[in-house]
């Protein structure tokens, strides 16, 4: 069983500081989620996204934000359905303890990906639901977003850390990454590639859903003075484009 704490020093590889919630990365098998009998096994992240208005800014990243509480609801969707397959799982097919929530705040606060890379992981993990049945669970939520992200920054980042860097950052060993890229890369049929119109869907969705959020916190008065104040009338000007580093590049 991997901890993030058998894995190398994070010092050596730029991680300074890990909160002490993040260094027992262990695994419990009674951290499903409750059924609810009424939700849809297809249900896609961005489906998720465009419902979603925030009542907290928990971790001080509002994409990070988002994609938590996306994340948390499709896998605890999959914990009611018949998993497809056991892709993914932690090595002793138990549920990682560490919360969905705090995992993706970890990779966004440490990874060094461009936040276009953590868009184009959700692509890829709506993919995988979409084109192959995948279900996506609390037993396989860490293992595929972690890899996502790991592919997503290869492909769309000119400069990325490599294979050790995410293991350590994911709490896995690297032997165990080096399968999970190899793993995800056959169920997406090596198809990594992210069209323009499709990113600007998800582009769109998680800027509506911040400045939802931001009115519903009451950051900021309204949408419509929320987008006259940013210099911009629709979330998918350019102006938003630079706010998630460039989007797509290449």
């Amino acid at each position: 069983m991997s901890t993030l704490s058998d894995t190398l020093p994070l010092a050596s590889v730029g991680l300074t500081h890990i909160p002490d919630s993040y260094q027992n990365c262990t695994y419990m098998s009674d951290m499903a989620a409750p059924a609810s009998p009424s939700i849809n096994p297809t249900t896609t992240i961005l489906s998720l996204i465009e419902g979603t208005t925030l009542t907290s800014l928990k971790s001080g990243d509002i994409l990070a934000d988002i994609a938590s509480s996306c994340l948390q609801t499709i896998s605890h969707i999959g914990d009611i359905c018949t998993p497809s397959n056991e892709l993914f799982y932690a090595p002793n097919k138990q549920v990682p303890k560490m919360p969905i929530g705090d995992y993706i705040t970890r990779l966004v606060q440490y990874s060094p990906g461009s936040k276009s890379c953590f868009i184009a992981a959700l692509i890829y993990m709506d993919r995988m639901v979409l084109e192959t049945g995948f279900i996506l669970s609390s037993y396989n939520i860490h293992r595929v977003i972690l890899t996502a992200l790991l592919i997503a920054t290869k492909y769309l980042d000119d400069i990325f850390y490599d294979n050790e860097y995410y293991s350590r950052l994911g709490g896995i060993n690297i032997k165990e990454m080096n399968q999970l890229e190899l793993d995800l890369l056959n169920v997406l049929g090596f198809a990594a590639s992210c069209p323009q119109h499709q990113f600007d869907q998800y582009l769109l969705a998680i800027e509506s859903s911040r400045l939802r959020s931001l009115v519903h916190l009451n950051l900021i008065p309204t949408l419509q003075e929320a987008s006259v104040s940013e210099g911009s009338q629709s979330p998918k000007t350019e102006r938003s484009k630079r706010n998630f580093d460039d989007m797509v590049r290449g």
